[in-house]
């Protein structure tokens, strides 16, 4: 697996336990278990094998989930002692849910240097129609407990909002406002996506629940908010003060290389030839299995790379720049006419917020005009 990658990648980190599903959630996820220990085992061996064998430090690393937090302080510990072996990344974040921050220990912050605290609604109403594991006490608990955190280590706090809940879930202009005030330097906004396995899902299909089938005057005015307030749209979902992008996300869309352990994990590959790797979405198997077992290697061509490329450059106010595209892709692309989509020295990029609501049209028309 390893030796499909020609330069050091980024990492990811996947902890696939959650003390309870969410209602909204269909990702892949398990209960907390008693084999979370030799799961760590398996990763921290594979983290280490890759430190090995690179003997650099990542440029970013993300340990994500499910929820880390449902880690016992000491195995927590020891995957991140094991990711900053050859020194620490340019950025090393965590994910965490709120309930979870009590357990967190204060010398995570000697190596983590952004938190992802995932409040997603700060509402009664939000919180229990999400089927959140955490109460509005125990979400607010925690948040006071990031900002004291952050007060000591100096980190950078994400917090995690998700909105268009419909009529059942609360205000998210109310969520906002006071998710605003809490001063992080990164907000990402996620619209409701009703998977259709999830428990919430079927209860939207049965009537239990409603929700306007247009939310984009709302998405708008929520964007609009976080803009006044100096956050800077960078991506469909993502707001940042300024110089505070995610440096990790960056590198995703940018379609660079980065290395994905655990169950459920994915990695991409780039090089003279590139690979999406996937592992199993078998915890178990996985604490139970040698270290690189299991991993599945899929060859990508080069049209599939450059519909990906497009797919996540057109959702970054950056937008896909001709440049970039020809030497990478080795053919100059067809840009599209698409209704605030706008071509400016070579730079296909969206216009403003009415711009990222076409971001995935875009992203289809050129696909469509390139043939890819």
């Amino acid at each position: 697996m390893l030796e499909a990658f020609e330069n050091i990648p980024s990492l990811y980190v996947h902890i696939p336990f959650c003390k309870r599903k969410c209602r909204y959630c269909a990702f892949y996820s398990v209960p907390c278990a008693d084999f979370m220990e030799p799961y760590v085992d398996r990763l921290v061996s594979e983290i280490r094998r890759a430190s090995r064998l690179f003997r650099k430090p990542f440029p970013t690393a993300y340990i994500g989930g499910g929820n880390p937090g449902c880690l016992s302080p000491s195995a927590f510990m020891r995957i991140c002692e094991a990711i900053c072996e050859n020194g620490r990344p340019q950025e090393l974040t965590a994910e965490m849910n709120p309930e979870s921050m009590k357990d967190l220990p204060g010398s995570a912050f000697d190596y983590i240097s952004r938190l992802s605290l995932g409040i997603q609604s700060l509402s009664e109403q939000g919180l229990s129609l999400l089927g959140r594991n955490s109460s509005l006490e125990e979400t607010q608990g925690g948040l006071e407990t990031a900002l004291k955190l952050r007060e000591k280590y100096g980190f950078s706090l994400n917090l995690d909002l998700i909105c268009c809940r419909g009529c059942d879930g609360g205000s998210s202009a109310e969520d906002l406002e006071k998710a605003m005030g809490y001063e992080s330097d990164h907000i990402s906004l996620y619209e409701l996506t009703l998977e259709g396995h999830s428990p919430l899902s079927r209860d939207f299909e049965k009537g239990i629940h409603k929700r306007d089938e247009d939310s984009s005057d709302e998405l708008l005015g929520l964007w609009r908010a976080l803009e006044k307030r100096g956050y800077e749209h960078y991506e469909v979902s993502s707001f940042a003060l300024e110089g505070r992008r995610c440096l990790h996300n960056l590198r995703y869309w940018n379609l660079e290389s980065y290395l994905g352990l655990g169950s459920a994990a994915a990695s991409t590959a780039q090089g003279r030839s590139s690979y999406r790797i996937e592992s199993p979405c078998d915890a178990a198997g996985y604490a139970e299995g040698e270290a690189f077992s299991g991993y599945i290697a899929t060859p990508l061509t080069k049209a599939e790379e450059a519909e990906e490329y497009a797919i996540m450059r057109l959702r970054t106010s950056d937008g896909l720049d001709l440049g970039a595209y020809r030497d990478r892709f080795g053919k100059e692309p067809v840009f599209p006419k698409v209704g605030h989509m706008s071509i400016e020295n070579g730079v296909f990029r969206p216009e403003g917020d009415e711009g990222m609501l076409l971001g995935d049209f875009a992203a289809l028309e050129f696909c469509l005009a390139n043939s890819l």
